[in-house]
C-alpha cells in the first residue's frame, strides 16, 4: 500500500481516503473518554512528523497509544477490505475559528510500531468493528434493480468479467458511501436534535449513486 508523504497529505481534500503514512510520533497526548447520544467514545491525539512535514493525528474509538511511543517510527495504514480502503481520512479541523489540516484515524486502521531495519515491531490492539445495519429486503432489491446493467458481460469459465465488473462497482459505491458519510457527519453536528438515521443515509447513498449513473460519472452499463 502507498505511503503517502505528510505534504501531500497536506494538500489534499478534507475527506479524501489516505492508503497510508509513516512518521516520527513528535508528541503523544492524553487519551479522552466520554459518552454522548451515539454511546462510548474515546479519542487521542498525536502529531506525526517525517522529512516532508509535521501533522497533528486524531486518533477515535482504539486503545491509547502510549506515551513511550515517543520519538518511535510507527506506520498508520488503511484497512483494505471489502468496502474498499478505510480507517484514515485527511480532515480539515476547526478550533477557536482556525482550521487544520488533519489525519483522522478510526478502528480500522493498523497502527504499527516500526523497527530500525523496517519491520514491524508492534501493533496496537484494535476494538472490534461493529456490523453495519443490513439495509431492508426491499431496499436491496431495489438497488439491485438500478444498478444491474441491462446486458451483463460475458464471462469465461471463471467468471472473471463479472468480478472484475463487481469490483469497480463496488469501488464506486464505497467512493459515494464516503462522501455521504462526510455529509452526514456535517448534518449531525449542525442538528444534533435531528441525528441523520441509517435508513436516510442508506437512501442518501442510493439517490446520489443513481443520480451519478444518469449524469454518466458511473458508468451503468
Amino acid at each position: 500500500m502507498r505511503i503517502v508523504p505528510i505534504n501531500e497529505v497536506l494538500g489534499l481534500g478534507s475527506g479524501e481516503t489516505v492508503p497510508a503514512v509513516k512518521g516520527t510520533i513528535k508528541q503523544v497526548f492524553d487519551q479522552n473518554k466520554g459518552t454522548n447520544s451515539h454511546g462510548d467514545w474515546k479519542l487521542q491525539n498525536i502529531v506525526l512528523t517525517d522529512s516532508a512535514g509535521e501533522i497533528k493525528v486524531k486518533i477515535a474509538d482504539r486503545d491509547p497509544i502510549p506515551g513511550n511511543w515517543k520519538g518511535k517510527l510507527v506506520c498508520i495504514e488503511c484497512n483494505d477490505g471489502g468496502k474498499g480502503m478505510t480507517g484514515i481520512k485527511a480532515k480539515d479541523d476547526e478550533y477557536r475559528g482556525k482550521v487544520t489540516r488533519i489525519l483522522s484515524v478510526t478502528p480500522t486502521a493498523h497502527i504499527t510500531l516500526v523497527d530500525a531495519n523496517g519491520g514491524q515491531a508492534q501493533q496496537t490492539q484494535q476494538p472490534p468493528v461493529q456490523q453495519q445495519s443490513q439495509p431492508p429486503a426491499q431496499t436491496q432489491q431495489a438497488s439491485a434493480n438500478q444498478t444491474a446493467p441491462a446486458n451483463p458481460p460475458a464471462t469465461n469459465g471463471n467468471g472473471s468479467a463479472v468480478s472484475a465488473a463487481a469490483t469497480q462497482r463496488s469501488r464506486d459505491y464505497y467512493r459515494v458511501m464516503s462522501a455521504v458519510q462526510t455529509m452526514r457527519q456535517g448534518w449531525d453536528k449542525e442538528h444534533p436534535q435531528a441525528l441523520m438515521t441509517d435508513a436516510h443515509f442508506q437512501a442518501a447513498c442510493s439517490t446520489v449513486f443513481i443520480q451519478l449513473q444518469r449524469d454518466g460519472v458511473i458508468n451503468g452499463h
